[in-house]
């Protein structure tokens, strides 16, 4: 399995709020997710990043449902992060349990505003699959309500210093239904052979209507001309340049660009 850039390891099963094995059955362990922190009625919940095989789901634990739970967590709204859970379900015994034992913060990325200068040709990157393990993962592009993640994968230097390797993400346009963007990668030496770095990107794409870029502007007026309340979602596209520039120990050569897809609530 790859290496993220937020150094997160992701381990065990899904979080099951609910089994549907024989009574005789039980099961306890450690599990972790992405997830944002919600506080809706002053309820306090963790709403679940989806995965290839579940959609998004919301849920309060034993010891996470109240707001004063949240100030003993340390955890505001709209916190994204980790959460490490205990679970024990023993039907035989009635005992079912979910405990939030940590919540990792991990801070949004953020979009770049500039303008790129072309999209014609960047340097190689792709999208990737995030294993928890072998019954679920991220698959490259996903969002958890208007907020987009992505799983790009990067060859670069080790001798390089890792502040020298960007991700960046730029505003790309909007089009009938669709809001584009474009990854890039700034890797000096980036060469195929040497071990692959994983990056987890989050952005809150509410930001466009606070934003003060000329851009974000532009397409704020275009999403709000477009999208109406029969219309109340739309197509996120996160697209690498054209075609990308790959080198493999001294072999330079150039491939087509790959693009994803996600569908996101328009609720900013």
């Amino acid at each position: 399995m790859n290496r993220l850039a937020y150094s997160v390891i992701l381990l065990c099963n899904l979080i099951t709020l609910m089994s549907c094995e024989p009574t005789s059955y039980s099961r306890e362990g450690i599990t972790h997710r992405l997830a944002t922190v919600r506080c809706i009625g002053g309820k306090a919940m963790l709403c679940y990043d989806p995965t290839s095989a579940t959609g998004t789901v919301s849920g309060s634990l034993d010891n996470f449902s109240t707001t004063a739970d949240m100030d003993r967590f340390k955890l505001n709204d709209g916190d994204r992060g980790i959460a490490q859970i205990s679970y024990k379900d023993i039907p035989a015994d009635n005992v079912f349990s979910n405990v939030l034992d940590r919540f990792d913060v991990i801070k949004l990325n953020e979009l770049n505003w500039n303008r790129y200068e072309q999209d014609s040709l960047g340097t190689y990157l792709h999208f990737n699959v995030m294993h928890i393990d072998s019954y679920a993962s991220y698959t490259g592009l996903w969002n958890n309500g208007h907020i987009a993640c992505a799983i790009v994968t990067y060859y670069p230097d080790p001798s390089t210093p890792s502040d020298r390797n960007k991700i960046d993400m730029y505003l790309h346009g909007f089009r009938n239904d669709t809001l584009s963007l474009l990854v890039t990668a700034t890797v000096p030496e980036s060469d195929y052979s040497q071990p692959a770095k994983d990056a987890l990107l989050q952005y809150d794409l509410s930001t466009l209507r606070t934003s003060n870029s000329e851009t974000a502007n532009e397409i704020i007026g275009l999403m709000d001309g477009l999208l109406t309340a029969e219309r109340d979602s739309f197509y996120l596209e996160v697209t690498t340049c054209d075609s990308l520039e790959i080198d493999n120990r001294g072999h330079h050569r150039i491939i087509p660009g790959d693009r994803m897809y996600t569908k996101v609530p328009f609720d900013f």
